[in-house]
């Protein structure tokens, strides 16, 4: 019955597909429906498989970890901090904020509005004058001396190198693409300003020893409110 139905429907024609399982022990002893009704089989065309080509593996980002190498791996320690000497958390709040707002601001072109917007939220329940900040930022938007700086060399925030055992961080590195390198690092207190001196001293004298031939100028930058002050080593 299941046959008369399945041959006596079609109309444009008919297409007889094997069964994918194994015929039964009863089908395998009756004549199969294509020998009972005297069907010559029909093939046209092969059916090729498609072998995908070989992807290539995606290229994954590498972690370098930072390894002095030599016959002697030296013992490295951070960069003293002025925050360490400081007993005064709202200062040094302010301070944190002050560079963090000056290096997405400059060195990664981020929106002054957003910057406020970012350093509010993570410094604002810990006694960050917000005013206070906005204008030490907009001291340098209004030096046009650190404008130019900024706009005609490039610049890099926060360079960090291994020097002698220590690693230090360069809050601003401007190259003017030809001989010149010039160093400055940002300030929210006059005080402790010999051991400033001594810092950017420290760096000039790193980035003689990588660029001799180059011209190194290196600078402090106070700011604190409506005080911008320039004192170059």
């Amino acid at each position: 019955n299941v046959y008369y139905v399945a041959f006596t429907r079609a109309e444009l024609g008919l297409i007889v597909v094997a069964k994918d399982k194994k015929e039964s022990k009863k089908e395998s002893k009756n004549k199969t429906m294509r020998e009972q009704l005297d069907l010559a089989p029909l093939e046209e065309g092969e059916i090729t498989p498609v072998i995908s080509p070989q992807k290539e593996p995606l290229i994954t980002s590498t972690l370098i970890k930072p390894h002095a190498y030599g016959e002697q791996v030296q013992e490295i320690e951070e960069e003293p901090s002025d925050y360490e000497k400081n007993n005064d958390q709202e200062a040094i709040n302010f301070g944190i904020a002050l560079h963090k707002g000056l290096e997405y601001q400059y060195a990664y072109n981020i929106p002054k509005k957003s910057v406020l917007e970012y350093l509010n939220y993570h410094h604002g329940f810990y006694g960050l004058d917000h005013q206070a900040l906005e204008e030490s930022l907009e001291l340098f938007e209004n030096d046009a001396e650190i404008q130019v700086l900024f706009k005609n060399y490039a610049l890099r925030g926060e360079a960090a190198f291994l020097f002698e055992g220590v690693v230090s961080r360069i809050d601003v590195l401007l190259w003017d693409r030809g001989q010149n390198l010039c160093v400055l690092d940002y300030k929210s207190s006059q005080n402790y300003q010999q051991s400033h001196k001594a810092q950017v001293s420290h760096y000039a004298e790193f980035l003689k020893t990588q660029a001799p031939h180059f011209k190194i100028q290196a600078g402090i930058i106070y700011a604190h409110k409506r005080l911008l002050e320039k004192l170059w080593v």
